[in-house]
Protein backbone atom coordinates (compact mmCIF):
# COMPACT_ATOMS: atom_id res chain seq x y z
CA UNK A 1 0.00 0.00 0.00
CA UNK A 2 1.41 3.35 -1.12
CA UNK A 3 1.14 6.30 1.55
CA UNK A 4 2.69 9.35 0.60
CA UNK A 5 1.43 11.48 3.57
CA UNK A 6 3.21 9.06 5.75
CA UNK A 7 6.09 9.00 3.45
CA UNK A 8 5.93 13.11 3.77
CA UNK A 9 5.93 12.86 6.92
CA UNK A 10 9.04 10.52 6.87
CA UNK A 11 10.88 13.16 4.68
CA UNK A 12 10.30 16.27 6.72
CA UNK A 13 11.54 14.26 9.45
CA UNK A 14 14.84 14.24 7.97
CA UNK A 15 14.24 18.00 6.86
CA UNK A 16 14.06 18.87 10.32
CA UNK A 17 16.81 16.87 11.54
CA UNK A 18 19.13 17.93 8.96
CA UNK A 19 18.32 21.57 9.22
CA UNK A 20 16.68 21.45 5.81
CA UNK A 21 14.84 25.06 5.47
CA UNK A 22 14.73 26.17 1.64
CA UNK A 23 12.09 25.17 -0.49
CA UNK A 24 14.39 24.51 -3.60
CA UNK A 25 16.42 21.95 -1.49
CA UNK A 26 13.54 20.08 -0.42
CA UNK A 27 11.66 20.09 -3.80
CA UNK A 28 15.22 18.76 -4.98
CA UNK A 29 15.44 16.17 -2.14
CA UNK A 30 12.30 14.93 -2.84
CA UNK A 31 12.58 14.59 -6.58
CA UNK A 32 15.63 12.87 -6.22
CA UNK A 33 14.02 10.22 -3.67
CA UNK A 34 10.86 9.39 -6.28
CA UNK A 35 10.69 6.43 -8.57
CA UNK A 36 10.37 6.47 -12.15
CA UNK A 37 6.28 5.78 -12.00
CA UNK A 38 5.69 8.63 -9.15
CA UNK A 39 7.85 11.29 -11.71
CA UNK A 40 5.73 10.30 -14.05
CA UNK A 41 2.91 11.47 -12.31
CA UNK A 42 3.96 14.67 -11.55
CA UNK A 43 5.90 15.47 -14.45
CA UNK A 44 4.60 18.71 -15.81
CA UNK A 45 5.96 19.96 -11.99
CA UNK A 46 9.64 18.54 -12.11
CA UNK A 47 10.28 20.28 -15.62
CA UNK A 48 8.71 23.44 -14.55
CA UNK A 49 11.35 26.09 -14.52
CA UNK A 50 13.33 26.24 -10.85
CA UNK A 51 11.82 28.20 -8.07
CA UNK A 52 8.20 28.78 -9.85
CA UNK A 53 6.90 25.27 -8.30
CA UNK A 54 6.94 25.78 -4.26
CA UNK A 55 7.99 22.67 -2.02
CA UNK A 56 3.92 22.88 -0.18
CA UNK A 57 2.28 23.06 -3.79
CA UNK A 58 4.43 20.09 -5.28
CA UNK A 59 3.72 17.97 -2.22
CA UNK A 60 0.04 18.86 -1.88
CA UNK A 61 -0.03 18.16 -5.32
CA UNK A 62 2.02 14.35 -5.51
CA UNK A 63 -0.03 13.73 -2.73
CA UNK A 64 -3.08 14.29 -4.49
CA UNK A 65 -2.24 12.47 -7.34
CA UNK A 66 -1.11 9.27 -6.47
CA UNK A 67 -3.31 8.91 -3.16
CA UNK A 68 -5.67 6.08 -4.13
CA UNK A 69 -9.27 7.45 -4.07
CA UNK A 70 -11.60 7.19 -0.94
CA UNK A 71 -13.61 4.78 -3.28
CA UNK A 72 -11.08 2.64 -3.60
CA UNK A 73 -9.82 2.70 -0.03
CA UNK A 74 -13.07 1.48 1.17
CA UNK A 75 -13.53 -1.13 -1.70
CA UNK A 76 -11.01 -2.24 -0.31
CA UNK A 77 -11.37 -2.45 3.08
CA UNK A 78 -14.96 -3.65 2.72
CA UNK A 79 -14.15 -6.37 -0.01
CA UNK A 80 -10.66 -7.02 -0.60
CA UNK A 81 -8.45 -6.48 2.36
CA UNK A 82 -7.35 -9.96 3.84
CA UNK A 83 -4.74 -11.35 7.03
CA UNK A 84 -2.38 -12.87 4.34
CA UNK A 85 1.00 -13.89 5.82
CA UNK A 86 0.79 -10.67 8.39
CA UNK A 87 -0.13 -10.47 11.88
CA UNK A 88 -3.42 -9.11 12.65
CA UNK A 89 -2.86 -6.21 14.54
CA UNK A 90 -0.70 -5.10 11.33
CA UNK A 91 -4.44 -6.40 9.12
CA UNK A 92 -6.51 -4.03 11.71
CA UNK A 93 -3.94 -1.04 11.22
CA UNK A 94 -3.86 -1.33 7.02
CA UNK A 95 -7.86 -1.45 7.39
CA UNK A 96 -7.38 1.83 10.01
CA UNK A 97 -5.22 3.66 7.17
CA UNK A 98 -8.05 2.55 4.45
CA UNK A 99 -10.81 4.17 6.74
CA UNK A 100 -8.73 7.48 6.25
CA UNK A 101 -10.78 10.21 7.77
CA UNK A 102 -13.64 7.86 7.17
CA UNK A 103 -15.21 6.75 10.10
CA UNK A 104 -17.06 3.71 10.87
CA UNK A 105 -19.11 2.59 14.02
CA UNK A 106 -17.18 0.65 16.30
CA UNK A 107 -18.83 -2.76 16.40
CA UNK A 108 -19.44 -2.77 12.23
CA UNK A 109 -15.28 -2.25 11.88
CA UNK A 110 -14.77 -5.18 14.52
CA UNK A 111 -17.21 -7.13 12.80
CA UNK A 112 -15.17 -6.84 9.33
CA UNK A 113 -11.86 -7.03 11.37
CA UNK A 114 -13.10 -10.86 13.28
CA UNK A 115 -14.29 -11.74 9.58
CA UNK A 116 -10.79 -11.50 8.29
CA UNK A 117 -9.60 -13.80 10.69
CA UNK A 118 -9.56 -17.52 10.02
CA UNK A 119 -12.22 -19.43 11.69
CA UNK A 120 -10.09 -21.49 14.59
CA UNK A 121 -9.42 -17.25 15.96
CA UNK A 122 -13.19 -16.12 15.15
CA UNK A 123 -14.31 -18.56 17.24
CA UNK A 124 -11.79 -17.79 20.21
CA UNK A 125 -12.59 -14.22 19.94
CA UNK A 126 -16.31 -14.54 19.67
CA UNK A 127 -16.20 -15.79 23.76
CA UNK A 128 -14.94 -12.12 24.23
CA UNK A 129 -16.72 -9.63 26.21
CA UNK A 130 -18.42 -7.00 23.94
CA UNK A 131 -16.87 -4.22 26.00
CA UNK A 132 -13.55 -5.67 24.53
CA UNK A 133 -11.89 -2.88 22.21
CA UNK A 134 -11.17 -3.84 18.85
CA UNK A 135 -7.04 -3.45 19.84
CA UNK A 136 -7.80 -5.66 22.46
CA UNK A 137 -9.07 -8.36 20.25
CA UNK A 138 -6.11 -7.95 17.70
CA UNK A 139 -3.76 -8.56 20.79
CA UNK A 140 -5.44 -11.91 20.99
CA UNK A 141 -5.62 -12.70 18.00
CA UNK A 142 -1.77 -12.18 17.69
CA UNK A 143 -1.18 -14.26 20.78
CA UNK A 144 -3.71 -16.95 19.47
CA UNK A 145 -1.75 -17.16 15.91
CA UNK A 146 1.75 -17.02 17.81
CA UNK A 147 0.52 -20.46 19.90
CA UNK A 148 -1.06 -21.69 16.86
CA UNK A 149 2.20 -21.51 15.10
CA UNK A 150 4.49 -22.99 17.73
CA UNK A 151 1.36 -25.89 17.77
CA UNK A 152 1.69 -26.93 14.09
CA UNK A 153 5.89 -26.19 14.38
CA UNK A 154 5.77 -28.48 17.15
CA UNK A 155 3.37 -31.23 15.73
CA UNK A 156 5.46 -31.05 12.37
CA UNK A 157 8.54 -31.80 14.37
CA UNK A 158 7.88 -34.15 16.28
CA UNK A 159 5.63 -36.48 13.42
CA UNK A 160 8.95 -36.00 11.02
CA UNK A 161 10.92 -37.68 14.05
CA UNK A 162 8.40 -40.84 14.06
CA UNK A 163 9.61 -41.49 10.55
CA UNK A 164 11.92 -44.20 9.68
CA UNK A 165 15.83 -42.42 8.89
CA UNK A 166 15.80 -42.54 5.26
CA UNK A 167 18.33 -40.04 4.67
CA UNK A 168 21.36 -42.12 5.24
CA UNK A 169 20.83 -45.31 3.06
CA UNK A 170 23.56 -47.19 4.65
CA UNK A 171 21.13 -47.16 8.00
CA UNK A 172 19.57 -50.88 8.47
CA UNK A 173 15.89 -50.68 8.30
CA UNK A 174 15.98 -53.29 11.17
CA UNK A 175 17.92 -51.00 13.29
CA UNK A 176 15.41 -48.24 13.09
CA UNK A 177 12.62 -50.87 14.06
CA UNK A 178 14.51 -52.18 17.14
Amino acid sequence: MHVPTLWFADVEAQFYTQRILSDVTKFNHVVAALTHEVMAEVRDLIMSPPGLISYDYFKSELIRRTTDSQQKCLHQLLVEEELRDRKPSQLLCCMKLLMGENSLPPDILKQLFVNRLPPSIQMILASSNDSTTIEELADLADKIMDVTVSIASVHTHSSNDALPNVANPSTDVREELE
